[in-house]
This record gives structure tokens, sequence and C-alpha cells, in this order.
């Protein structure tokens, strides 16, 4: 949940059924009870052959003062395992995701890392 110039934005997990994908979704609200789907849902969706083929949700937002633009991580399934993914904006609707994850999973005999 990030507050910006008044208005309220709720990160949320979109989940498709029977499938199981995951994507992610934003709510705006000026009240904190009334809230409003953007009509462009997902903002952030699966991609086609990547690190987040199934999943990419928990988001995670905070304004970068330094670089002034909102950043986003998020947690991407794809290619067999999760990895930590990031993407940014200027007005928390439109979003630029890196392709390549900050972590990828792997490499644990385990299966957890």
């Amino acid at each position: 949940l990030v507050e910006h110039d008044g208005v309220y934005y709720n990160f949320y997990n979109a989940k498709q059924m029977p499938e199981w994908i995951e994507q992610i979704g934003i709510a705006t609200s000026q009240c904190l009870y009334d809230w409003e789907r953007h009509c462009d849902n997902p903002i952030i969706s699966v991609s086609k052959d990547g690190f987040d083929t199934q999943f990419c949700s928990d988001a995670k937002v905070f304004w970068d003062e330094d670089r002034k633009h909102w950043v986003m991580f998020f947690y991407g399934v794809g290619r067999g395992a999760a990895h930590m993914m990031i993407a940014f904006s200027r007005d928390l609707i439109h979003w630029e995701r890196d392709t390549t994850p900050l972590y990828q999973a792997g490499g644990n005999l385990s299966g957890l890392d």
C-alpha cells in the first residue's frame, strides 16, 4: 500500500484459475474505504518466456528519491524456480520490468534458497 498525492495505491495478486497464474493488479482509493480497480489490470503480467511465466506477485513498492522514480520488487515464478524481480515506474500505473532477475533461484539441492 502506497500513498502519493492524496491517493492510495494497493498492489495485489490477481489469481487466474484453474491454471494458477498470478499477476499484479492495482486498485486506488482516496479514503481507504472505497476502492477502484484499474482498467488496464494487470499492471505487471506474466511473461511468455522469462523468469516470471507463472507468477508475478507480492509487490513491494517504494519511491527512489535519488532517481526520482518508483521501484517495485516482486516475486516471479518461471523456468522451474522462484526469482526476485524488479520494475520501475514514474506514475505507479505504467511499469517497465527488468527481465533479468535480481536473484535467480537454483543451485541448492534441497530445493530451498
